[in-house]
């Protein structure tokens, strides 16, 4: 009988803990990501979770963390009707915004990317709202943001693999060598180029 993973992370500034269903290979990254020996260490944590969705937790913010399996009762609320495939992003000492619909994928791949690759070459990171509107924000306050994993371009698509061209790079401590951890790639020929053009 196979054990059903979650990680629930206690946040600062949160009265309820965050909890979510992940693969063992996600615990198992987070731990290699959070031991004392790993350096330098990336503020951003993303992972995908088995409820398909994409969640990006900001590490500064986290105050601990469960590695809990077959915790049924601690599972991750669904949003309401309607909102599943919302995108929720929270700030420091502010109640969580949500951000309704997104519809660019590349847009909030890149605003992703830009937090876990290292959010001090972007500390402004943009997307379009749901609104078409543009959206910056402070990268050092962003606490967590979580959206649809079917926004986030994958690498296994094969339709979308031709058009891909470039992966963003990673620091060194959050470059996994586990083939298990599935690559997510930019349709950007240079996303730090890109970035630092751009922004």
């Amino acid at each position: 009988m196979a054990k059903h993973h979650y990680l629930q992370f206690i946040v600062r500034g949160d009265d309820k803990e965050l909890t979510f269903p992940v693969e063992e290979k996600t615990c198992t990254r987070l731990q290699h990501i959070l031991d004392p020996d790993t350096s330098p260490r990336p503020q951003f944590f993303w992972f995908d979770t088995l409820s398909e969705r994409s969640v990006v937790i900001n590490l500064d913010d986290v105050q601990g963390v469960r590695y809990l399996w077959e915790a049924w009762p601690y599972v991750h609320e669904e949003l309401p009707e309607g909102e599943a495939e919302a995108s929720v992003l929270k700030l420091r000492g502010r109640a969580p915004l949500l951000l309704g619909m997104l519809e660019d994928g590349n847009e909030i791949q890149l605003f992703c990317s830009s937090l876990e690759a290292d959010p001090k070459v972007q500390p402004f990171p943009s997307f379009v709202d749901a609104d078409g509107e543009l959206f910056q924000v402070r990268a050092s306050e962003v606490v967590w943001l979580d959206l649809p994993a079917s926004l986030v371009v994958d690498s296994n698509d094969d339709d979308l693999e031709a058009k891909m061209v470039s992966r963003m790079p990673k620091p060194r401590a959050s470059i996994n060598t586990d083939p298990s951890r599935r690559v997510r790639k930019l349709v950007a020929a240079d996303p730090i180029r890109w970035l630092k053009d751009n922004f």
